[in-house]
């Protein structure tokens, strides 16, 4: 852990800059707790990326006009939600969060909560479901202009967030998938 002064003159650091901001959405890992969790005035806390994709389209979707991230289709909403649901759930338990944890975040913990050198056989296994779920987007990029339909989506933020963390560690075999 963070020495107490570290951790005093965080909390000073993040107190103003949440001063200063309309709406604060919070990414921090906090044992036991959702992440994100979006903090605006006048709203208990907003926890979790689908209830807070939500929140935006229901307080600013209409304004976005063609750029709304969720449809107004119920049927495009709900495969909107579905491949979220997928991505924030099934994806980062079984590929983001593994490879993430052990590539990364081990490296900061103690022994005590889950620290030290990364699990090889989680790692592989971690590995094997990318290509497996890869080959998925791939089929979805193949068959639409976008992962849930015509045009980007919330859905497509959700990928693009998980990939992106994997990718940047190389574990995206991108070259093995023609989609």
């Amino acid at each position: 852990p963070m020495p107490p002064s570290w951790l005093e003159r965080q909390k000073v650091e993040v107190a103003k800059r949440v001063a200063q901001a309309d709406i604060v959405v919070s990414t921090a890992l906090i044992p036991g707790r959702a992440a994100p969790v979006l903090i605006t005035e006048g709203f208990p806390p907003i926890p979790g990326a689908g209830i807070i994709a939500e929140y935006l389209d229901e307080t600013h979707g209409l304004e976005a006009g063609e750029r709304r991230l969720l449809p107004v289709s119920m049927a495009e909403r709900i495969e909107v939600r579905r491949l979220m649901a997928w991505f924030n759930e099934k994806f980062f338990e079984e590929a983001s969060n593994p490879l993430v944890t052990e590539r990364i975040y081990k490296r900061f913990m103690s022994e005590e909560h889950g620290g030290g050198s990364p699990a090889t056989d989680v790692i592989r296994a971690a590995k094997v479901n990318v290509r497996y779920h890869l080959a998925y987007i791939g089929w979805l990029a193949q068959t639409r202009n976008f992962l849930a339909g015509d045009r980007l989506t919330y859905a497509d933020l959700a990928a693009a967030a998980h990939l992106s963390a994997i990718d940047y560690l190389g574990d995206v075999p991108w070259s093995e998938d023609d989609a």
